[in-house]
């Protein structure tokens, strides 16, 4: 999946609501996807995850498709609302990530004044590996 970016300044993805249920999907290859529910502790370790990757992303005006998705997140929150986070390779095979808020902007920066449907950031190879270790896929 590719995204088209915004040239704006780094800001951070809108959480909200803390995510109180989530679904993971691992693509690997070419094998068949892998569907699972998180677990309670899980959940946490995502939380945490993401509260700490929440800076740094910039806005991208939606989603193109083209790129590979190796794990794909479908969060939901205590208010009700839904978000996904994509990791995505390029050719390179390097990594970043794509972040979507279903109904509501996904990105903002940090004074509020710019606002995306959809966010993205690179990934470092740690940050992918401290993911995989989460979901129980490395």
């Amino acid at each position: 999946m590719a995204t088209v970016a915004t040239p704006v300044l780094a800001g951070s993805i809108i959480l909200d609501a803390p995510v109180v249920s989530a679904a993971a999907i691992t693509f690997q290859d070419q094998h068949e996807p892998t569907h699972r529910e998180l677990s309670r502790a899980q959940l946490q370790a995502i939380s945490g995850w993401l509260s700490w990757n929440r800076q740094g992303w910039f806005g991208a005006k939606r989603e193109v498709p083209g790129e590979p998705v190796q794990i794909q997140l479908n969060l939901k929150h205590g208010d009700g609302t839904s978000s996904t986070l994509s990791v995505v390779s390029d050719a390179g095979r390097k990594h970043h990530l794509v972040f979507i808020n279903q109904g509501a902007p996904a990105y903002r920066t940090w004074f509020g004044m710019v606002k995306a449907p959809a966010a993205t950031r690179p990934l470092a190879d740690y940050e992918l590996e401290a993911l995989q270790r989460i979901l129980g896929s490395r």
